[in-house]
């Protein structure tokens, strides 16, 4: 498996399975402190995209569908303090540029993908929302002219918040999965270790088994690296995201009192 292969199949599994906190998986991929901190530069690469997509998300809700400023600048500047935060620092600009041209375009193809789900997301459970009030009020919803919610500051943090925590569902399930994946590979591997044990080591037989066990720890360890790079992912989520809805909320909560 080439090195983009092996670095796309990380990025690109199941549920997103991006990595935060990467410089060991690349650096056995890339070999060395070179590739530890190349790793690094792609972990910063992805946050930034993270981030960025979260804000475009956010824009694009303020723009198109009503999503009120304060509220948008509020959320935007929480969620850069927080991928301010998680930053490796001292990734040196060599390396921040190989992994910009490494991996650069696949960034951007993942922080378009992530927005997008994002906002669909978040209008999925406002239009939601809004169906409900009109049911129990008898009467629509207001709403803006590409679609979106004429609701409430609260209203929209909680269909923010909803669609954050569906993304890090999404991201759990996918944990789910791999772990799955691993324990299965793992009877596998016992299984064939006991078959190969009672064969003649000389004989054919005994060599496709063998190739089949060398093919089943590859899978595994793949199959580990992956369920790693979604827990980092999982992780680097859940604190922007949390971070930002609790500083968010904190923020409504004092200025209802206020008023």
């Amino acid at each position: 498996m080439s090195r983009g292969s092996a670095i796309n199949s990380v990025i690109s599994g199941g549920g997103g399975g991006l990595l935060g906190s990467i410089g060991s998986i690349v650096g056995g991929i890339f070999g060395g402190p070179i590739g530890a901190m190349l790793g690094q530069a792609v972990g910063n690469l992805l946050q930034q995209s993270i981030g960025n997509a979260t804000n475009g998300a956010i824009d694009e809700l303020h723009k198109e569908h009503g999503l009120p400023k304060f509220l948008a600048d509020q959320i935007k500047e929480k969620v850069s303090e927080v991928i301010d935060g998680l930053q490796s620092k001292g990734v040196s600009s060599d390396a921040a540029d190989a992994a910009q041209s490494q991996f650069g375009e696949d960034m951007k193809s993942f922080q378009k993908k992530f927005q997008d789900n994002l906002v669909k997301s978040v209008l999925d459970s406002i239009s939601g929302e809004d169906t409900k009030d009109a049911q129990t009020k008898g009467n629509g919803a207001g709403k803006t002219s590409k679609g979106g919610s004429a609701t409430s500051s609260g209203g929209w943090l909680m269909a923010i918040a909803k669609a954050m925590g569906q993304a890090l569902g999404d991201k759990a399930a996918n944990m789910v999965h791999l772990s799955d994946k691993m324990s299965q590979l793992s009877d596998a591997q016992t299984e064939g270790a006991k078959t190969l044990e009672g064969m003649d080591s000389k004989s054919q037989a005994a060599q496709v088994q063998k190739d089949k066990n060398d093919q089943n720890a590859r899978e595994y360890n793949l199959t580990m690296t992956q369920f790693q790079a979604a827990a980092q992912d999982y992780n680097m989520l859940n604190n922007v995201f949390s971070t930002a809805i609790k500083s968010l909320g904190e923020s409504l909560s004092a200025m209802a009192r206020k008023q």
